[in-house]
Protein backbone atom coordinates (compact mmCIF):
# COMPACT_ATOMS: atom_id res chain seq x y z
CA UNK A 1 0.00 0.00 0.00
CA UNK A 2 2.66 2.52 0.73
CA UNK A 3 4.67 1.89 -1.98
CA UNK A 4 1.43 2.42 -4.47
CA UNK A 5 1.39 5.70 -2.79
CA UNK A 6 5.01 6.62 -3.11
CA UNK A 7 4.77 5.75 -6.65
CA UNK A 8 1.40 7.54 -7.13
CA UNK A 9 2.85 10.59 -5.68
CA UNK A 10 5.58 10.38 -8.15
CA UNK A 11 4.02 9.90 -11.05
CA UNK A 12 1.36 12.95 -10.32
CA UNK A 13 5.17 14.80 -8.90
CA UNK A 14 6.52 14.07 -12.71
CA UNK A 15 2.92 14.88 -14.35
CA UNK A 16 2.08 18.27 -12.45
CA UNK A 17 4.26 20.49 -14.91
CA UNK A 18 2.33 18.66 -17.63
CA UNK A 19 -0.50 19.39 -16.86
CA UNK A 20 -0.21 23.48 -15.79
CA UNK A 21 2.02 23.53 -19.19
CA UNK A 22 1.08 26.01 -21.88
CA UNK A 23 2.53 26.17 -25.31
CA UNK A 24 4.99 29.01 -27.24
CA UNK A 25 5.28 28.76 -30.87
CA UNK A 26 7.96 31.03 -32.22
CA UNK A 27 8.22 31.70 -36.00
CA UNK A 28 11.40 33.78 -36.70
CA UNK A 29 15.06 33.75 -39.05
CA UNK A 30 15.86 30.16 -39.80
CA UNK A 31 19.31 29.40 -37.98
CA UNK A 32 19.71 32.05 -35.63
CA UNK A 33 19.72 31.44 -31.17
CA UNK A 34 16.35 32.48 -29.21
CA UNK A 35 16.51 33.08 -25.76
CA UNK A 36 12.69 33.34 -23.69
CA UNK A 37 12.77 34.02 -20.32
CA UNK A 38 9.71 33.86 -18.34
CA UNK A 39 8.09 35.85 -15.34
CA UNK A 40 4.82 36.97 -13.62
CA UNK A 41 3.02 39.44 -15.16
CA UNK A 42 4.47 42.53 -13.53
CA UNK A 43 6.69 41.07 -11.84
CA UNK A 44 10.87 40.70 -12.75
CA UNK A 45 11.69 37.26 -10.78
CA UNK A 46 12.64 34.91 -13.95
CA UNK A 47 10.28 31.60 -13.60
CA UNK A 48 11.64 29.75 -16.49
CA UNK A 49 14.38 30.35 -19.31
CA UNK A 50 14.43 28.53 -22.64
CA UNK A 51 17.80 28.70 -25.32
CA UNK A 52 17.18 26.92 -28.53
CA UNK A 53 18.35 27.19 -31.90
CA UNK A 54 15.69 28.19 -34.44
CA UNK A 55 16.66 25.68 -36.96
CA UNK A 56 14.47 26.27 -39.95
CA UNK A 57 12.79 29.08 -38.33
CA UNK A 58 9.64 27.60 -36.33
CA UNK A 59 9.94 26.07 -33.35
CA UNK A 60 7.55 25.27 -30.25
CA UNK A 61 8.53 25.94 -26.53
CA UNK A 62 6.29 24.12 -23.29
CA UNK A 63 6.53 26.07 -20.54
CA UNK A 64 4.99 25.22 -16.64
CA UNK A 65 4.51 28.64 -15.36
CA UNK A 66 0.71 28.05 -13.75
CA UNK A 67 -0.34 32.01 -14.15
CA UNK A 68 -2.84 32.78 -15.95
CA UNK A 69 -0.93 36.14 -17.24
CA UNK A 70 3.72 36.40 -17.90
CA UNK A 71 5.40 38.30 -18.96
CA UNK A 72 7.70 37.27 -22.18
CA UNK A 73 11.17 38.30 -22.25
CA UNK A 74 12.43 37.41 -25.73
CA UNK A 75 16.14 37.78 -27.15
CA UNK A 76 17.75 36.52 -31.02
CA UNK A 77 20.92 36.07 -31.97
CA UNK A 78 23.43 35.43 -34.51
CA UNK A 79 26.91 34.78 -33.93
CA UNK A 80 26.58 36.45 -30.06
CA UNK A 81 25.42 39.51 -32.09
CA UNK A 82 21.92 40.72 -30.49
CA UNK A 83 19.01 41.43 -33.05
CA UNK A 84 15.89 40.94 -31.38
CA UNK A 85 15.41 42.17 -27.67
CA UNK A 86 11.44 42.42 -26.95
CA UNK A 87 9.37 42.10 -24.06
CA UNK A 88 5.58 41.26 -24.33
CA UNK A 89 3.52 41.99 -21.33
CA UNK A 90 0.61 40.48 -19.73
CA UNK A 91 0.00 37.39 -22.22
CA UNK A 92 -2.58 35.39 -21.41
CA UNK A 93 -2.03 31.66 -20.81
CA UNK A 94 -5.04 30.02 -21.37
CA UNK A 95 -4.51 28.74 -25.16
CA UNK A 96 -0.98 28.56 -26.82
CA UNK A 97 1.06 31.63 -27.81
CA UNK A 98 1.89 32.35 -31.19
CA UNK A 99 4.83 34.94 -30.98
CA UNK A 100 6.03 36.30 -34.70
CA UNK A 101 9.61 37.64 -34.84
CA UNK A 102 11.23 38.88 -37.32
CA UNK A 103 13.43 42.29 -37.51
CA UNK A 104 10.98 44.63 -39.20
CA UNK A 105 7.82 43.20 -37.35
CA UNK A 106 7.34 41.72 -34.04
CA UNK A 107 4.26 40.66 -32.67
CA UNK A 108 1.79 38.01 -31.09
CA UNK A 109 0.02 36.20 -33.79
CA UNK A 110 0.87 34.60 -37.00
CA UNK A 111 -0.22 36.01 -40.47
CA UNK A 112 -1.07 32.22 -41.32
CA UNK A 113 -2.65 30.13 -38.74
CA UNK A 114 -0.50 27.09 -37.38
CA UNK A 115 -1.02 24.01 -39.71
CA UNK A 116 0.07 21.53 -37.30
CA UNK A 117 -0.32 21.70 -33.97
CA UNK A 118 3.10 20.32 -31.39
CA UNK A 119 2.01 17.16 -30.38
CA UNK A 120 2.08 17.03 -25.93
CA UNK A 121 5.81 15.36 -25.38
CA UNK A 122 5.91 12.24 -23.26
CA UNK A 123 7.14 12.83 -19.76
CA UNK A 124 10.73 11.31 -20.53
CA UNK A 125 10.99 14.46 -23.11
CA UNK A 126 9.93 16.87 -20.44
CA UNK A 127 12.33 15.98 -17.72
CA UNK A 128 15.38 16.32 -20.04
CA UNK A 129 13.93 19.33 -21.37
CA UNK A 130 13.52 21.02 -17.66
CA UNK A 131 16.96 19.73 -16.94
CA UNK A 132 18.47 21.30 -19.95
CA UNK A 133 16.68 24.55 -19.46
CA UNK A 134 17.84 24.77 -15.70
CA UNK A 135 21.29 23.70 -17.02
CA UNK A 136 21.02 26.55 -19.67
CA UNK A 137 19.83 28.75 -17.09
CA UNK A 138 23.21 28.22 -14.94
CA UNK A 139 25.44 28.28 -17.82
CA UNK A 140 23.84 32.02 -18.91
CA UNK A 141 24.21 33.32 -15.01
CA UNK A 142 27.46 31.95 -14.88
CA UNK A 143 28.75 33.82 -18.16
CA UNK A 144 26.46 36.83 -17.05
CA UNK A 145 24.63 36.82 -20.36
CA UNK A 146 21.52 38.71 -19.15
CA UNK A 147 18.03 39.83 -21.65
CA UNK A 148 16.29 41.43 -18.29
CA UNK A 149 16.13 45.32 -20.17
CA UNK A 150 13.96 46.41 -16.99
CA UNK A 151 17.36 45.64 -15.09
CA UNK A 152 15.46 43.14 -12.71
CA UNK A 153 18.40 40.44 -12.90
CA UNK A 154 20.81 43.45 -12.57
CA UNK A 155 19.42 44.74 -9.83
CA UNK A 156 19.40 41.25 -7.74
CA UNK A 157 23.12 41.10 -8.44
CA UNK A 158 23.38 44.87 -6.98
CA UNK A 159 21.63 43.74 -3.98
CA UNK A 160 23.57 40.73 -3.18
CA UNK A 161 26.49 43.04 -4.05
CA UNK A 162 26.29 45.21 -1.46
CA UNK A 163 25.18 42.55 1.30
CA UNK A 164 28.76 40.87 0.15
CA UNK A 165 31.84 41.61 1.87
CA UNK A 166 33.96 42.82 -1.13
CA UNK A 167 31.06 45.98 -0.74
CA UNK A 168 32.69 46.46 2.92
CA UNK A 169 36.10 46.01 1.83
CA UNK A 170 35.63 48.82 -1.27
CA UNK A 171 33.64 51.03 1.27
CA UNK A 172 36.43 50.57 3.87
CA UNK A 173 39.39 51.25 1.26
CA UNK A 174 36.98 54.52 -0.11
CA UNK A 175 36.87 55.85 3.40
CA UNK A 176 40.98 55.37 3.82
CA UNK A 177 41.72 57.08 1.09
CA UNK A 178 38.96 59.88 1.85
CA UNK A 179 41.04 59.86 5.21
CA UNK A 180 44.03 60.08 3.88
CA UNK A 181 43.08 62.68 1.62
CA UNK A 182 41.72 65.17 4.51
CA UNK A 183 44.50 64.78 6.82
CA UNK A 184 47.11 65.69 3.23
CA UNK A 185 44.55 68.82 3.04
CA UNK A 186 45.28 69.70 7.06
CA UNK A 187 48.53 69.50 6.61
CA UNK A 188 48.99 71.35 3.40
CA UNK A 189 47.08 74.27 4.84
CA UNK A 190 48.19 74.06 8.23
CA UNK A 191 52.29 74.51 5.88
CA UNK A 192 50.69 77.03 3.79
CA UNK A 193 49.93 79.30 7.11
CA UNK A 194 52.90 78.70 8.52
CA UNK A 195 54.67 79.53 5.58
CA UNK A 196 52.66 82.75 4.82
CA UNK A 197 53.55 83.71 8.89
CA UNK A 198 57.00 83.38 8.24
CA UNK A 199 56.83 85.41 4.96
CA UNK A 200 55.06 87.89 6.89
CA UNK A 201 57.16 87.94 9.78
CA UNK A 202 60.17 88.09 7.14
CA UNK A 203 58.64 90.96 5.43
CA UNK A 204 58.38 93.02 8.77
CA UNK A 205 61.66 92.58 9.23
CA UNK A 206 62.69 93.31 6.08
CA UNK A 207 60.59 96.60 5.88
CA UNK A 208 62.47 97.86 9.07
CA UNK A 209 65.93 97.15 8.05
CA UNK A 210 64.74 99.47 4.97
CA UNK A 211 63.65 101.98 7.66
CA UNK A 212 67.15 102.06 9.33
CA UNK A 213 69.02 102.11 5.93
CA UNK A 214 67.01 105.00 4.80
CA UNK A 215 68.15 106.92 8.16
CA UNK A 216 71.77 106.25 8.00
CA UNK A 217 71.39 107.30 4.57
CA UNK A 218 69.76 110.56 5.76
CA UNK A 219 72.37 111.17 8.25
CA UNK A 220 74.88 110.88 5.66
CA UNK A 221 73.67 113.05 3.82
CA UNK A 222 72.91 115.37 6.44
CA UNK A 223 76.68 115.22 7.05
CA UNK A 224 77.74 115.64 3.78
CA UNK A 225 76.18 118.44 3.52
CA UNK A 226 77.49 120.10 6.80
CA UNK A 227 81.05 118.97 5.08
CA UNK A 228 80.32 120.81 2.32
CA UNK A 229 79.07 123.61 4.40
CA UNK A 230 81.97 123.54 6.27
CA UNK A 231 84.27 123.42 3.43
CA UNK A 232 83.05 126.29 1.81
CA UNK A 233 82.66 128.47 4.86
CA UNK A 234 86.82 127.73 4.81
CA UNK A 235 87.21 128.77 1.51
CA UNK A 236 85.68 132.18 2.08
CA UNK A 237 87.45 132.49 5.22
CA UNK A 238 90.96 131.89 3.05
CA UNK A 239 89.36 134.75 -0.06
CA UNK A 240 89.16 136.73 2.56
CA UNK A 241 92.24 136.02 4.64
CA UNK A 242 94.26 136.86 1.37
CA UNK A 243 92.34 140.46 0.60
CA UNK A 244 93.05 141.06 4.20
CA UNK A 245 96.54 140.37 3.15
CA UNK A 246 96.70 142.04 0.13
CA UNK A 247 95.10 145.42 2.07
CA UNK A 248 97.40 144.67 4.58
CA UNK A 249 100.70 144.61 2.58
CA UNK A 250 99.18 147.82 0.30
CA UNK A 251 99.04 149.66 4.02
CA UNK A 252 102.53 149.14 5.00
CA UNK A 253 103.31 149.73 1.14
CA UNK A 254 101.75 153.39 1.96
CA UNK A 255 102.82 153.87 5.20
CA UNK A 256 107.00 153.30 3.91
CA UNK A 257 106.31 156.14 0.89
CA UNK A 258 105.26 158.63 3.29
Amino acid sequence: MKKSLIIMFVFLLVLTPVVFAFEINIKTLPNHRVSLFVRNAGQLTTLESFHKDTGTGELSISSSVSSSEVDLLVQLKQDGVRLINHKFEAVSTSEPIDLYLMLNDIKIGFDEPVVEEPLPEPVEEVVEEVVEALVEEVVEEATQESVDEDGGENWEAIKNFFKSKTFYYILGGIGVVLLLFVIFFVLKLVFKNRGAKELQFNASHFDEDIDEAERRIDIARRQLEELKSKKTKIKDAKERLKRDERELAKLERLEKKS
